[in-house]
Protein backbone atom coordinates (compact mmCIF):
# COMPACT_ATOMS: atom_id res chain seq x y z
CA UNK A 1 0.00 0.00 0.00
CA UNK A 2 1.42 3.37 -0.98
CA UNK A 3 1.87 6.01 1.68
CA UNK A 4 -0.32 9.11 1.72
CA UNK A 5 1.17 12.14 -0.09
CA UNK A 6 2.88 14.77 2.01
CA UNK A 7 0.43 17.59 2.77
CA UNK A 8 3.09 20.16 1.96
CA UNK A 9 3.53 18.63 -1.51
CA UNK A 10 -0.19 18.41 -2.30
CA UNK A 11 -1.04 21.91 -1.03
CA UNK A 12 -1.08 24.58 -3.76
CA UNK A 13 1.70 27.15 -3.72
CA UNK A 14 0.17 30.31 -2.27
CA UNK A 15 1.17 33.97 -2.25
CA UNK A 16 -0.62 36.63 -0.24
CA UNK A 17 0.00 40.24 -1.19
CA UNK A 18 0.19 42.09 2.14
CA UNK A 19 0.64 45.47 0.54
CA UNK A 20 4.42 45.94 0.90
CA UNK A 21 5.51 48.73 -1.50
CA UNK A 22 8.57 48.62 -3.73
CA UNK A 23 10.20 51.20 -1.43
CA UNK A 24 10.10 48.58 1.32
CA UNK A 25 12.88 46.72 -0.51
CA UNK A 26 14.98 49.80 -1.35
CA UNK A 27 17.13 49.92 1.80
CA UNK A 28 19.72 47.77 0.03
CA UNK A 29 20.19 48.03 -3.74
CA UNK A 30 22.75 45.99 -5.68
CA UNK A 31 24.13 48.23 -8.43
CA UNK A 32 26.85 48.79 -10.97
CA UNK A 33 28.75 52.04 -10.58
CA UNK A 34 27.52 54.54 -13.13
CA UNK A 35 31.06 55.80 -13.65
CA UNK A 36 33.17 52.62 -13.90
CA UNK A 37 30.62 49.73 -13.99
CA UNK A 38 32.11 48.07 -10.89
CA UNK A 39 29.64 46.11 -8.73
CA UNK A 40 28.56 47.86 -5.57
CA UNK A 41 25.78 48.21 -3.04
CA UNK A 42 23.72 51.22 -2.00
CA UNK A 43 22.68 50.95 1.66
CA UNK A 44 20.31 53.57 3.02
CA UNK A 45 17.78 53.96 5.81
CA UNK A 46 14.43 55.71 6.09
CA UNK A 47 14.63 58.58 8.57
CA UNK A 48 11.42 60.56 8.73
CA UNK A 49 10.77 61.91 6.34
CA UNK A 50 13.41 60.99 3.76
CA UNK A 51 15.99 58.37 2.82
CA UNK A 52 19.46 58.91 4.29
CA UNK A 53 22.66 57.23 3.18
CA UNK A 54 25.66 57.31 0.87
CA UNK A 55 27.52 55.32 -1.77
CA UNK A 56 31.24 54.83 -2.25
CA UNK A 57 32.74 52.95 -5.20
CA UNK A 58 35.74 50.83 -4.20
CA UNK A 59 37.20 50.99 -7.72
CA UNK A 60 36.86 54.59 -8.95
CA UNK A 61 36.27 56.29 -5.57
CA UNK A 62 32.98 57.86 -6.67
CA UNK A 63 31.36 59.21 -3.49
CA UNK A 64 27.67 60.13 -3.38
CA UNK A 65 25.46 61.30 -0.53
CA UNK A 66 21.71 61.67 -0.31
CA UNK A 67 22.15 64.69 1.97
CA UNK A 68 23.64 66.53 -1.04
CA UNK A 69 20.92 65.16 -3.33
CA UNK A 70 23.59 63.57 -5.52
CA UNK A 71 22.23 61.94 -8.68
CA UNK A 72 24.27 60.36 -11.49
CA UNK A 73 21.40 58.80 -13.44
CA UNK A 74 19.43 60.22 -16.36
CA UNK A 75 17.80 63.63 -15.96
CA UNK A 76 14.81 65.32 -17.52
CA UNK A 77 14.56 69.13 -17.66
CA UNK A 78 11.02 70.49 -17.75
CA UNK A 79 9.40 73.91 -17.46
CA UNK A 80 6.52 76.00 -18.75
CA UNK A 81 5.69 79.62 -19.42
CA UNK A 82 3.61 81.68 -21.79
CA UNK A 83 5.23 82.80 -25.04
CA UNK A 84 7.24 85.95 -24.32
CA UNK A 85 6.12 87.50 -27.61
CA UNK A 86 2.45 86.74 -28.21
CA UNK A 87 1.46 85.24 -24.84
CA UNK A 88 -1.16 83.07 -26.48
CA UNK A 89 0.56 79.71 -26.17
CA UNK A 90 2.17 77.95 -23.23
CA UNK A 91 5.62 76.61 -23.99
CA UNK A 92 6.56 73.37 -22.20
CA UNK A 93 10.06 72.12 -23.09
CA UNK A 94 11.29 68.65 -22.13
CA UNK A 95 14.99 67.83 -22.47
CA UNK A 96 16.43 64.44 -21.46
CA UNK A 97 20.08 63.90 -20.50
CA UNK A 98 21.28 60.30 -20.48
CA UNK A 99 25.05 60.82 -20.47
CA UNK A 100 27.30 60.41 -17.45
CA UNK A 101 28.22 64.10 -17.63
CA UNK A 102 25.08 66.21 -17.41
CA UNK A 103 24.61 69.49 -19.23
CA UNK A 104 23.14 71.69 -16.51
CA UNK A 105 20.30 73.52 -18.22
CA UNK A 106 18.72 76.51 -16.49
CA UNK A 107 16.61 77.52 -19.47
CA UNK A 108 15.68 76.13 -22.88
CA UNK A 109 14.69 78.04 -25.99
CA UNK A 110 11.42 77.05 -27.66
CA UNK A 111 9.66 78.25 -30.76
CA UNK A 112 6.07 79.33 -30.25
CA UNK A 113 3.74 77.36 -32.55
CA UNK A 114 1.51 80.45 -32.87
CA UNK A 115 3.83 83.38 -33.62
CA UNK A 116 6.88 81.24 -34.59
CA UNK A 117 9.19 83.34 -32.40
CA UNK A 118 11.60 81.86 -29.87
CA UNK A 119 11.47 82.41 -26.11
CA UNK A 120 13.69 81.23 -23.27
CA UNK A 121 11.81 79.01 -20.81
CA UNK A 122 13.25 78.37 -17.29
CA UNK A 123 13.57 74.64 -16.56
CA UNK A 124 14.28 72.44 -13.54
CA UNK A 125 15.99 69.05 -13.45
CA UNK A 126 14.31 65.89 -12.19
CA UNK A 127 15.52 62.27 -12.03
CA UNK A 128 14.44 60.32 -15.10
CA UNK A 129 13.57 56.65 -14.70
CA UNK A 130 13.57 54.32 -17.71
CA UNK A 131 10.38 52.57 -18.73
CA UNK A 132 11.53 49.28 -17.18
CA UNK A 133 12.60 51.09 -13.94
CA UNK A 134 15.82 49.02 -13.77
CA UNK A 135 17.70 51.79 -12.00
CA UNK A 136 18.81 52.56 -8.45
CA UNK A 137 16.12 54.88 -7.04
CA UNK A 138 18.54 56.76 -4.77
CA UNK A 139 21.49 57.76 -6.97
CA UNK A 140 20.63 56.55 -10.47
CA UNK A 141 23.09 53.66 -10.87
CA UNK A 142 22.05 50.81 -13.17
CA UNK A 143 20.86 47.78 -11.22
CA UNK A 144 23.04 44.68 -11.00
CA UNK A 145 20.17 42.18 -10.99
CA UNK A 146 18.66 42.66 -14.45
CA UNK A 147 17.61 39.97 -16.91
CA UNK A 148 15.97 40.40 -20.31
CA UNK A 149 13.23 38.10 -21.59
CA UNK A 150 11.24 38.11 -24.84
CA UNK A 151 8.40 39.78 -22.94
CA UNK A 152 10.39 42.46 -21.12
CA UNK A 153 12.99 43.07 -18.43
CA UNK A 154 12.96 41.35 -15.03
CA UNK A 155 14.89 43.10 -12.26
CA UNK A 156 15.31 43.16 -8.48
CA UNK A 157 16.95 45.42 -5.92
CA UNK A 158 18.33 42.61 -3.74
CA UNK A 159 17.91 38.99 -2.61
CA UNK A 160 14.85 39.77 -0.47
CA UNK A 161 13.13 41.47 -3.41
CA UNK A 162 14.04 38.52 -5.63
CA UNK A 163 12.51 36.00 -3.20
CA UNK A 164 9.25 37.96 -3.09
CA UNK A 165 9.05 38.05 -6.88
CA UNK A 166 9.76 34.34 -7.21
CA UNK A 167 7.22 33.43 -4.53
CA UNK A 168 4.56 35.42 -6.35
CA UNK A 169 5.34 34.22 -9.87
CA UNK A 170 5.50 30.54 -8.86
CA UNK A 171 2.28 30.70 -6.80
CA UNK A 172 -0.75 28.83 -8.12
CA UNK A 173 -3.00 30.68 -5.69
CA UNK A 174 -2.57 34.45 -5.40
CA UNK A 175 -4.40 36.44 -2.72
CA UNK A 176 -4.67 40.14 -1.98
CA UNK A 177 -5.22 41.52 1.51
CA UNK A 178 -7.38 44.64 1.53
CA UNK A 179 -6.67 47.55 -0.81
CA UNK A 180 -3.08 47.14 -1.95
CA UNK A 181 -3.04 49.07 -5.22
CA UNK A 182 0.27 50.68 -4.26
CA UNK A 183 1.99 47.41 -3.43
CA UNK A 184 5.01 45.99 -5.22
CA UNK A 185 2.90 43.14 -6.58
CA UNK A 186 0.03 45.30 -7.85
CA UNK A 187 2.48 47.48 -9.79
CA UNK A 188 4.18 44.62 -11.62
CA UNK A 189 3.83 44.62 -15.42
CA UNK A 190 0.91 42.52 -16.62
CA UNK A 191 3.16 40.17 -18.60
CA UNK A 192 4.90 39.09 -15.37
CA UNK A 193 1.53 38.24 -13.80
CA UNK A 194 0.29 36.06 -16.66
CA UNK A 195 0.30 32.33 -15.93
CA UNK A 196 1.33 31.55 -19.52
CA UNK A 197 4.59 33.45 -18.96
CA UNK A 198 5.37 31.80 -15.60
CA UNK A 199 8.07 29.45 -16.90
CA UNK A 200 9.92 32.20 -18.78
CA UNK A 201 9.83 34.60 -15.83
CA UNK A 202 10.91 31.94 -13.33
CA UNK A 203 13.91 31.04 -15.50
CA UNK A 204 14.91 34.71 -15.58
CA UNK A 205 14.56 34.94 -11.80
CA UNK A 206 16.68 31.81 -11.40
CA UNK A 207 19.41 33.37 -13.52
CA UNK A 208 19.32 36.43 -11.28
CA UNK A 209 19.51 34.27 -8.17
CA UNK A 210 22.58 32.52 -9.59
CA UNK A 211 24.38 35.88 -9.58
CA UNK A 212 24.00 36.07 -5.80
CA UNK A 213 25.86 32.81 -5.13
Amino acid sequence: MSSAPDASESAPRRHRDRGAPLAGYADEVLVRCRRCDAPGCVRVSWQPYAWQGSFHCARCELALDLARRDWVGPLVYVGHRACGHCGHRWLAPRVEEHGLVHVRHTEVEMQCPACRKRSAVPVKAHPLFPADCAIDPHFGHPLRLVESTRFGVVWAYNARHLVELRTYVSALLRERRGSVNRSLISRLPRWIKLAKNRETVLKALDRLAAQLV
